[in-house]
């Protein structure tokens, strides 16, 4: 059974999507250096930009994570 309240799964999740979304943020930088004429990645990058912020805060509340 699952003792910690779910905290390792969410910590999991969190720390997926950090990753992800830092992976995503490398790429719409890149795409954008090399065209600034996507415009879409600015949106792109901003969401990205958002759940790294959202998911590094959970992260460094997270007593567990230590």
């Amino acid at each position: 059974m699952d003792t910690d309240g779910g905290q390792s799964s969410k910590r999991s999740l969190a720390l997926f999507f950090l990753i992800a979304a830092s992976l995503v943020a490398i790429a719409a930088v890149t795409l954008l250096v090399v065209d600034r004429s996507h415009t879409g990645m600015y949106f792109t990058l901003g969401g990205a930009l958002i759940t790294i912020y959202l998911n590094a805060r959970i992260l460094k509340h997270d007593p567990d994570a230590r």
